[in-house]
């Protein structure tokens, strides 16, 4: 197993700022798809899936930093 980098403090808060505002991205993309009609469509929910799969794969990766 690697040893653990030792992270400089002002990084990490960057790094956890960005996860933050990722996961709000995502809510209110889902907010957005109900707001014109109330329903959420085939395509809205295709894409909803898609950016959320991209979304969590970087939170991932930026979680693996820290």
């Amino acid at each position: 197993m690697g040893k653990k980098i030792e992270v400089n403090p002002l990084l990490t808060s960057e790094i956890s700022s960005q996860i933050m505002v990722v996961e709000r991205f995502i809510k209110q993309c889902e907010l957005d798809a109900l707001k014109d009609d109330g329903v959420v469509s085939k395509e809205e929910r295709a894409l909803l899936n898609k950016l959320t799969k991209v979304s969590e794969k970087y939170v991932s990766e930026l979680r693996k930093l820290y």
